[in-house]
């Protein structure tokens, strides 16, 4: 890799010169000043504005230059990060490749999304009955009936477009979405710098990438649909027009959907109203007072924390030649089994595929299996090894896309779910046909994101058990990673650190010396220390990002301290547990050594959850956060 210029040497190519014309000079920047753009702290974009205004002040015939332009460069670039040049390395697939994506996204267009909607609700309401909707039950399959209506439409209009071309049009479409996103993501500490860490320049941040997400999302859902409903090699090629149509329709089963299981889990009250137009009006306070403020939180929390980490953009990518030995043998010798093949040979296989996509300059290949088996086989990957990983990710048509084949459910294909087994996200390679030799159609870069979702679900339990199929993952791991022992042991260690004493995963019978008459499970954190009353008592959740409607709704209805069929619910577990403990003061104090403890109930979570925001009368006296929050109390 080339050598970066030092400042010193960036100084020495910053010049000032005469010009021909009358009260004219020259800023001039000799050869390998832009090297400067390739470090990652904007030393070149200062000097540029240094040197501009170094001439202009030498026009104005200023004294001591450097001294006065020293001091207005500090006034025009407030920060380290403040850019709007960058000279990044290529650090993935899709940054060889992204001049081959359509120049322009298709997003969804309000005038399209408007005219999806109107009309909608009376083409499904019964005629003569009223256009007001109540109880659980009857809105629910209303607007059960209505996601039908809408992928009834969508099936009909896919029905015209031949397959292999509306596919790859697709896929280009949310590759295009992804590389945008990327692309926002890599300059993110240069914008926040630029605006000076401005509130309102990050939402406008977190409005664009929600963007971007709003034309991936669908664009992946409608990718499935596609697969089984186009006719192959008949039919026109779809326009950008029917293409943002098509969007619009699929991002109204996707939040309708969301809507449903919402009302289902009694998140969003269940009162409908059809206006005069046919739109669909509910009391979205679920939306405005959870769903949107958590997720915009979500997103521009990730964004601003991102922006550190993009130093690495201007460094040449690091290469890891294994993950053997860097992953748990334990975890390794799992996920090999429920598989059948190891994370090594899988990233072998995607870097072939890659490696192919580079050599011929294209972000999507099509290629026949025969081709796929030739490009990835190699000495380190087996035929076998490249069939079970082609069998694990490859999403194959059916003759009806909404009858899942045998072994899957229905909720494996709602496009408003995720972690579903039968998605373009989890099932990233498309096999066109039925073919013995069948078209594959595969997006590298889909392909390696899909992978990493998968593994990282399965190493962190965040996908549902029903997603696997050995013992070995359903059981033995799964539920280990879902209990989140790794996230109890990080909490402890910052209450360490922090100056309490701890202890982790310890039971009431051990607190209170005595046996209890039925099992409370485990506290997962209890916290002390010398110098204060308050004894913390945590529950630790390690819970992945909740991302619509129907996962917030979901996650919600574990946490409203009741009982669900007739056992307590997770927060009513914890509410119970700290209830117990205020109850035996005396022991408590024997086992802390505090004389009068007061007893906090805190919920820690790894990321931002809906508790946070959500009016849970049951979590009134508890603290919910991350550990960072409690300890601040």
């Amino acid at each position: 890799p080339q050598l970066k210029p030092s400042t010193e040497e960036l100084i020495s190519y910053c010049l000032i010169g005469e010009h021909g014309e009358p009260n004219a000079c020259k800023a001039i920047f000799q050869e390998g000043f832009l090297r400067g753009f390739a470090i990652a702290e904007n030393i070149a974009e200062r000097l540029f504005v240094f040197n501009v205004v170094r001439a202009f002040l030498h026009l104005l015939h200023i004294k001591n230059i450097d001294k006065e332009a020293e001091a207005i460069t500090q006034r025009v670039v407030l920060n380290k990060e403040a850019r709007s040049f960058h000279i990044f390395h290529a650090q993935d697939f899709t940054h060889y490749v992204r001049d081959t994506l359509p120049k322009k996204l298709i997003t969804i267009d309000p005038i399209d999304d408007a005219a999806a909607k109107i009309g909608l609700g009376w083409r499904i309401l019964d005629r003569g009955k009223e256009n007001k909707i109540e109880e659980r039950e009857a809105c629910t399959q209303f607007l059960n009936k209505v996601v039908e209506a809408l992928l009834s439409e969508i099936r009909t209009t896919l029905a015209s477009f031949e397959r292999i071309t509306t596919v790859k049009r697709l896929i280009a479409n949310s590759e295009k979405a992804n590389a945008e996103h990327d692309h926002w993501e890599r300059t993110s500490a240069a914008l926040i710098g630029l605006h000076n860490h401005d509130d309102d320049a990050i939402y406008r941040c977190v409005e664009q990438l929600s963007k971007f997400s709003g034309a991936g999302v669908p664009s992946r859902a409608l990718i499935e649909i596609a697969l089984c409903i186009c006719p192959h090699e008949e039919g026109t090629q779809i326009s950008d027009i029917e293409l943002s149509k098509l969007l619009a329709r699929a991002s109204l089963v996707i939040r309708i959907g969301g809507l449903s299981d919402a009302i289902y889990y009694n998140a969003l009250a269940p009162e409908l109203k059809i206006s005069p137009l046919g739109d669909i009006l509910f009391r979205d306070d679920f939306g405005q007072l959870v769903v949107q403020p958590m997720l915009s939180r979500a997103i521009g929390d990730k964004f601003i924390a991102s922006a550190p980490l993009q130093k690495k953009n201007y460094d040449d990518p690091e290469a890891i030649t294994t993950t053997k030995g860097i992953i748990s043998d334990e975890f390794w010798n799992i996920w090999k089994k429920e598989m059948g093949f190891d994370l090594d040979e899988a990233r072998h296989i995607i870097g072939a595929l890659e490696d192919k996509g580079i050599a011929d300059h294209t972000a999507i290949l099509s290629i026949s299996q025969s081709e796929y088996f030739s490009c990835v086989c190699s000495d380190q990957v087996s035929k076998n090894t490249a069939e079970r990983f082609l069998d694990q990710f490859s999403l194959l048509p059916r003759q009806r896309w909404d009858k899942p084949p045998k072994g899957f459910a229905m909720k494996d294909i709602y496009p408003w779910r995720f972690g579903r087994r039968l998605s373009f996200v989890t099932r990233p390679i498309l096999q066109v046909d039925h073919s013995d030799d069948s078209l594959l159609i595969i997006a590298p870069g889909a392909l390696r994101k899909g992978f990493a979702y998968v593994f990282d679900g399965a190493y962190r339990g965040s996908l549902e058990q029903s997603f696997f199929k050995s013992d070995e993952m359903r059981n033995a791991w799964w539920g280990k990673a879902g209990e989140g022992h790794s996230f109890n042991a990080h909490v402890a260690r910052l209450l360490s650190n922090a100056g309490w004493q701890k202890r982790e995963n310890i039971g009431l019978p051990e607190l209170l010396s005595r046996k209890m008459d039925r099992d409370f499970g485990d506290i997962d954190v209890i916290a002390w220390r010398s110098d204060r009353k308050e004894v913390l008592v945590i529950e630790c959740k390690d819970l992945s990002l909740a991302r619509n409607y129907s996962e917030i709704a979901a996650l919600l209805s574990d946490y409203q301290g009741k009982d669900i069929g007739g056992k307590p619910d997770s927060l009513k577990k914890h509410l119970n547990r700290v209830a117990m403990l205020q109850e035996n003061l005396d022991q408590l104090r024997q086992f802390t050594g505090i004389q009068q403890p007061k007893i906090v109930s805190c919920l820690v979570c790894s990321g931002i959850v809906p508790m946070q925001y959500a009016k849970i009368d049951a979590l009134a006296n508890t603290h919910v956060g991350s550990i960072e929050d409690i300890l601040t109390l």
